[in-house]
């Protein structure tokens, strides 16, 4: 017995200094990791300022702005003009964030000075680009409402960008007065969007939703700017970011219906330019042992000149050239319907004037406050002699061979469609052998260079009289380079108005 009591106490004595060393060893290390994550907790407050979610939120509002200005690029020609306002806006705005965020003025990476500056500036200048985009849906509202007042915060902003840079310190215009401008370009918006005369349509009602969220942010923001109420109301980041998402989606949504309605007026302007291709001659009539050419270039893929031949016989052909007033689909519309008018008059084809007066009695009432200079030649092949009458349409000229000075025609009578009770003049010129004699539209002579002088007569029959030893098909095309590069043009399209010629060489 007694020896098991001394083992006990020989066996504690032993092993009593280790549990304890263990037992101090264990608290240390305790201790340790304690103090480690104290130091970790007190790393991650550090670290995970306030202001990191503002910057991040600024950071990527600001990646968004690229992206739409990048969209806006790739798309161009498409004049998604809407794109490019709300890049600049979300831009803007987004640099705005981190401009005024703390982390990024304690950086170091870019002077605070510069930093107030950006942030100034772009105050100054970001509801102009949120009224350019709303106007893109909404057009200039109520009695032009956003363009005047567009127009004020634009003298305001340079005038206090001017101010503030004389005075060589940002925001010295005044934070007050910025901020009402802000507000009151907020409100406007929201009032023009919600005009009875504004159609509804989803886009207006996505935007409507998007900028009522994020004006009751900006108004609490300037407000509490002015503090004229709490800081703590104010919300704007979170309210934009909302709105944000709201602007990409309508955005995106107009950009694809204006996508499908531009690939539908190009495929009805190729339908439009097929069916005049089709009423224009598909062939130029014989003349013996003369020549006719003829050259037709529309303002656009469609126009309103017109001209058509009557072969009558071998020895008689009429020639008939039109110019309807406007451009475009409406006067190729309109121009069929000439078309429609001449072959209704084949049986005055030798009788100028009562062709056009019965094409004119056809028209009249018919046109929709539009008219038609026209011009109708009957060329006898045998005798040489044309017989014309003009409404209201430039005269031909006559070249006759080996004579520079060009016999012309004095211009007379109204346009077709004006009026019922007409008479057109009418008149006869005699060509000879190598004679020629031009027919065209006024967009010919009526081209105008980069200083605004047209092509005119003179010059045009000059270049026929210089042109006089080329083959007809030659000298038209001397006509037409001389014309185009007249107007500095590279390419036979983009002029003003719609060009149209007929040469007759005999």
């Amino acid at each position: 017995m007694i020896t098991i009591l001394l083992r006990g106490l020989a066996f504690m004595a032993v092993n009593i200094p280790r549990v304890a060393r263990a037992t101090i060893e264990s608290n240390e290390a305790i201790r340790g990791l304690q103090d480690r994550a104290d130091t970790l907790s007190d790393a991650m407050r550090e670290i995970w300022n306030p202001n990191i979610l503002p910057f991040l939120m600024g950071t990527l509002i600001t990646f968004i702005g690229i992206s739409s200005l990048l969209a806006w690029a790739i798309r161009f020609k498409a004049r998604d003009t809407h794109f490019l306002y709300m890049g600049c806006f979300i831009l803007l705005f987004g640099l705005r964030i981190i401009a005024g965020n703390y982390l990024m003025r304690v950086s170091g990476m870019v002077s605070p000075m510069v930093l107030l500056w950006t942030e100034s500036l772009i105050s100054y200048y970001l509801t102009i680009f949120s009224i350019l985009f709303v106007t893109c849906f909404t057009g200039w509202g109520w009695k032009r409402s956003l363009m005047w007042f567009l127009i004020l915060q634009a003298c305001y902003s340079a005038g206090a960008t001017i101010n503030d840079i004389r005075m060589e310190t940002p925001y010295y215009s005044g934070v007050p007065l910025n901020n009402l401008f802000a507000i009151g370009g907020t409100l406007l918006v929201l009032a023009n969007l919600f005009q009875s005369h504004i159609r509804m349509n989803h886009e207006i009602r996505a935007i409507g939703i998007g900028f009522g969220i994020f004006a009751v942010s900006i108004v609490l923001a300037n407000l509490a700017e002015i503090h004229l109420i709490p800081e703590a109301f104010s919300q704007e980041q979170a309210a934009f970011f909302i709105c944000l998402c709201i602007l990409i989606y309508v955005a995106i949504h107009y950009s694809k219906v204006t996508e499908t309605n531009l690939r539908n007026m190009t495929r009805d302007l190729e339908t439009a330019r097929n069916i005049q291709d089709a009423i224009l001659p598909q062939s130029i009539p014989s003349c013996g042992e003369g020549r006719i050419t003829a050259r037709y270039i529309p303002m656009t893929k469609v126009g309103g000149d017109f001209f058509d031949f009557q072969q009558v016989d071998d020895d008689h052909v009429g020639i008939l050239v039109a110019d309807v007033s406007g451009h475009g689909i409406p006067a190729a519309l309109i121009a069929s319907m000439v078309k429609i008018a001449f072959i209704s008059e084949f049986s005055n084809a030798g009788r100028p004037e009562a062709l056009l007066s019965g094409m004119n009695h056809t028209l009249t009432g018919q046109l929709n406050n539009e008219y038609i200079t026209a011009i109708y030649l009957f060329i006898d092949l045998k005798t040489g002699e044309i017989s014309f009458s003009i409404a209201g349409h430039p005269p031909p000229i006559l070249i006759h061979t080996g004579s520079p000075v060009p016999t012309t025609v004095s211009p007379g009578g109204i346009p077709l469609g004006i009026r019922k009770d007409v008479r057109f003049p009418s008149g006869k010129i005699s060509i000879a052998h190598g004679d020629r004699l031009l027919i065209y539209t006024d967009g010919l002579t009526e081209l105008a260079d980069s200083h605004g002088e047209q092509f005119g007569t003179a010059r045009l029959s000059k270049i026929m009289h210089e042109a006089a030893e080329l083959t007809i098909e030659k000298a038209a095309d001397r006509i037409l380079r001389a014309a185009v590069e007249w107007a500095g043009k590279k390419k036979r399209e983009g002029f003003d108005d719609d060009l149209t010629f007929i040469l007759i060489h005999t």
